[in-house]
């Protein structure tokens, strides 16, 4: 859910709506990628925890595997769980 005080950074996504993170992903990447081209979509992260409230997904378990996604996303070695 965008939080209603940074409504106006995302015109495309309705602030106090839940909305899945992925529809919302979708379609802040057509916009940014319009507005800004396409590797402004692999620089930042699209739906800023700051910004948004999320709820519910997958819980992670102990055998949870973590894949960067994002440039910005810490490598394992960075968690400090280069062991696993």
């Amino acid at each position: 859910m965008l939080n209603p005080k940074f409504a106006a950074l995302y015109p495309e996504l309705s602030a106090g709506l839940w909305l899945s993170a992925w529809q919302a992903t979708v379609r802040r990447a057509e916009r940014v990628w319009r507005e800004a081209g396409a590797e402004a979509v692999i620089f930042d992260r699209l739906l800023p925890d700051e910004h948004f409230d999320f709820r519910g997904g997958r819980p992670r378990d102990p055998d949870w595997h973590f894949i960067p996604e994002r440039l910005s996303d810490p490598t394992l070695a960075e968690l400090g769980n280069a062991e696993r």
